[in-house]
């Protein structure tokens, strides 16, 4: 009787081990697109990406009013960002040299998703916001990039779905930057 209770007990705390929630977001998103070829092989841009968010963590999980838990990523959503767009310019004919005269800062103003975890369902709400202060030696330029999501469902957020929306907004709001009319002509 006392192995039984023993082995269900230990077969408890490894379910228990083994279904510990994760606690980093993998932001992967993919390389924008863009719908305008970049004839103008000269132009050289400098890009830089700064983080003013004044949290580190990219999802908050609530059950009821209490946070449960803060999800962080695990590469620097600056880093993610700065990959993202360089291969987007990159990919649309520019070169980008950190010692060009055109200077594009992006700025990380919010980068959240806030999930709410009811008994039977979850709500996400997620937005992301860049500012863009571009500069050259005659002009100045600057834009603020919004996008926003949001997902229901039943029971319990699947953390990969989490992930899945995070990047498919990062990829929208870069997609959006690589095609915005006003700031392919300052480039230009």
């Amino acid at each position: 009787m006392k192995l039984i209770i023993v082995t269900f007990f230990a077969w408890i705390i490894l379910i228990g081990c083994s279904s510990t929630p994760p606690q980093l977001v993998i932001l992967s998103p993919v390389s924008p697109t863009t719908a305008h070829a970049q004839s103008n092989s000269s132009s050289t841009i400098h890009i830089t990406v700064l983080d003013r968010r004044k949290a580190n963590y990219v999802a908050s999980i609530k059950n009821g009013d209490e946070v449960r838990r803060l999800l962080a990523p695990a590469t620097p959503p600056r880093a993610t960002l700065l990959k993202v767009i360089k291969a987007g310019f990159s990919k649309a004919g520019y070169r980008v040299n950190s010692e060009a005269d055109l200077q594009l800062i992006f700025y990380i103003d919010d980068l959240l998703a806030q999930v709410q975890q009811n008994t039977f369902d979850f709500d996400v709400k997620t937005r992301i916001q860049l500012s863009l202060k571009a500069e050259s030696p005659r002009q100045h330029f600057s834009k603020r990039y919004r996008v926003k999501g949001s997902m229901q469902g039943p029971l319990s957020l699947d953390h990969n779905k989490l992930e899945q929306q995070l990047n498919d907004l990062i990829t929208q709001l870069t997609t959006d930057i690589m095609n915005d009319e006003q700031l392919i002509k300052f480039i230009q």
